[in-house]
């Protein structure tokens, strides 16, 4: 029994906020290219690091998930991968949504059944095109952040 199956909506030749060809390919603990910060509303976002600044990637509001995965762990587990993809070269692109262990996922590249490209995991009621769609138009400048929340008010993703 396979526990992957992939939906074929590929985002080609996007980057997240369009910053990562800028962002070095070196990172420290003092210069990484995306950090997990509460903004000034108290929500954990993960900010992609700039040159005029940080720049918001994802908002956390969600708190449907089960413990351990309150809003701040799910920031800073997804601020890691995104850390270890930009460190190991992968490139941010090609954005997919498919299923690990029967959750709905959104992937660096092909899902895989080990998750080992995984980069975020979704709720069972959230659509992964919409998402998808709103990684687009946050890389393209056309939308702000995209919304991890439970409110019905939220942006795309609810």
């Amino acid at each position: 029994m396979s526990f992957l199956s992939v939906n074929k909506f590929t985002l080609l030749g996007l980057t997240v906020l369009g910053l990562l060809t800028t962002l070095p390919n070196h990172t420290s603990a003092q210069n990484t290219p995306f950090i997990c910060a509460v903004d000034q509303d108290g929500t954990p976002t993960t900010y992609a690091q700039a040159n005029n600044g940080s720049i918001p990637v994802f908002k956390w509001q969600n708190k449907d998930f089960p413990p351990p995965w309150t809003p701040m762990r799910r920031c800073e587990e997804v601020t890691e991968r995104l850390n270890n993809f930009k460190a190991q070269g992968v490139p941010l692109k090609n954005f997919q949504s498919g299923t690990v262990n029967q959750q709905k996922v959104i992937c660096v590249g092909p899902c895989n059944s080990s998750g080992s490209n995984l980069l975020l995991t979704l709720r069972p009621e959230q659509n992964p095109q919409q998402v998808l769609e709103a990684i687009v138009a946050s890389s393209q400048g056309t939308s702000g952040p995209v919304y991890q929340s439970n409110c019905p008010k939220t942006p795309v993703i609810t």
